[in-house]
C-alpha cells in the first residue's frame, strides 16, 4: 500500500512540474511575442509619423541630431555605439553610419563587429549578421542636441 501511495505522490508531483514548466515556457513566448509587437508597431508608427521633409531630404534641424538604434533579440531597442576595445570592436562609428546614410539612403553599408561581417540595409531598414542571415530592424530617430546617445 506505501509504494502505491508513493508512486501516486511522484506521479503528481511529476505532473505539477510538467505544467510549471508549461506556464513558464507559454509565459517567456507571451512576454517575446508581446514585445517584437512593441517593436513592429513602433517602426509602424515611426514610418508614418516622420516628418516629411526629413523623410525626403534626410535632413535634421538645428536643435535634433540622429540617433541610430537597432532591435536586440528581446525587442528592445539598443543605440549603435562606438566600440573600439573587444570583445565588440566595430569597424564603424555613429558618424560613419549617419554619412553613409546621407550619401547613400536606399544602399548597403558593411561593417565588423569583432570580425563579424554585417550590414546595414538603409532601403529596407533591416541589420543583417552576414554569417547566419540573422536580421533585426534599425530606425534613425531624431533625439534633442543634449540627449544621451
Amino acid at each position: 500500500m506505501f509504494i502505491l501511495i508513493a508512486a501516486f505522490v511522484v506521479i503528481l508531483v511529476g505532473c505539477i512540474f510538467i505544467i510549471y514548466l508549461k506556464r513558464k515556457y507559454i509565459t517567456g513566448l507571451v512576454v517575446r511575442t508581446k514585445q517584437a509587437m512593441e517593436v513592429m508597431l513602433s517602426d509602424f508608427q515611426n514610418t508614418f509619423n516622420q516628418d516629411p521633409a526629413s523623410v525626403v531630404t534626410h535632413s535634421t534641424s538645428n536643435d535634433l541630431k540622429p540617433q541610430w538604434e537597432f532591435a536586440g533579440k528581446r525587442g528592445r531597442w539598443h543605440d549603435f555605439r562606438e566600440k573600439t576595445d573587444p570583445p565588440n570592436k566595430c569597424s564603424v562609428t555613429i558618424n560613419d553610419i549617419e554619412s553613409w546614410y546621407q550619401e547613400k539612403p536606399h544602399d548597403k553599408m558593411p561593417f565588423t563587429v569583432n570580425g563579424d561581417s554585417y550590414e546595414l540595409d538603409f532601403n529596407k531598414m533591416i541589420q543583417t549578421q552576414v554569417k547566419d542571415n540573422s536580421q533585426y530592424s534599425i530606425r534613425r530617430e531624431l533625439v534633442p542636441l543634449h540627449a544621451h546617445v
